[in-house]
């Protein structure tokens, strides 16, 4: 008999054990790296523990579909929501459904449910379930030392040469025109104080979409991540 409950800890060493057969010893590490952060230490998330959905046979786990909750502001008011991640089955338990049960399970439970990150086979599943294709995530970089970019490119002895090139291209194409004003100022920081809750009450109506990014929710992300270092400027 197939179901779809809830994860409980009694399940704990069953899925990462079957998270190590399909990803490796290398990634199943930095997930339990980040289990407590992510999952439990989350200011979203439900009292009643992680948003995490298992499929049992007979009462052994095949796989689960992990998400994380977040509080939305959508389309002018705050909903329920989370992204999904971290999805994977026993080689045995694929091509029978169970992917869309465990999809379907997540999103009947939230208002706003999103993917991220998806390989080719939950691709193509989230297109079956009729979710929307938003497209890639746009982001914004800028190349702070072109020689450490063309080094790691290029290698030691072309590096330091292919970096004056890259430098010099850079400057012609992306120049630093932006005005300063002196009535601005920006400094390094260490905490979010209540001052935060309040720029994001003023700032969120002007988002149709936007995670709440108040005191909490800024400093679990960037101050408390175990796998990632932060710097954070005001």
């Amino acid at each position: 008999m197939l179901t779809i409950e809830r994860r409980t800890t009694g399940d704990d060493q069953a899925l990462f054990q079957g998270y190590r057969e399909v990803f490796g010893q290398e990634l199943t590490e930095s997930s339990r790296r980040r289990w407590r952060w992510q999952y439990l230490e989350n200011p979203a998330s439900d009292p009643q523990g992680p948003e995490i959905w298992v499929a049992r046979e007979d009462g052994s786990p095949l796989g689960q579909y992990a998400s994380m909750p977040v509080n939305l502001w959508w389309d002018g008011r705050e909903v329920r929501a989370s992204w999904g991640m971290d999805v994977f089955l026993r080689p045995e338990a694929r091509g029978k459904g169970i992917g869309a049960q465990l999809f379907t399970a997540w999103s009947d439970h939230v208002e706003v449910a999103l993917g991220l990150g998806l390989t080719p086979s939950s691709y193509g599943l989230f297109q079956k379930l009729r979710y929307r294709d938003l497209g890639p995530v746009p982001f914004f970089q800028r190349i702070l030392d072109p020689t450490a970019v063309a080094a790691r490119r290029l290698g030691p002895v072309l590096g330091p040469v292919g970096g004056l090139v890259l430098r010099a291209w850079l400057a012609t194409t992306h120049p630093v025109t932006a005005p300063r004003s002196q009535r601005i100022m920006v400094q390094q920081v260490a905490s979010f104080g209540a001052e935060y809750d309040a720029l994001w009450e003023r700032a969120r109506s002007s988002y149709a979409m936007c995670v709440r990014r108040d005191a909490a929710y800024l400093g679990w992300k960037y101050l408390a991540c175990p796998t990632q270092s932060y710097e954070v400027h005001e």
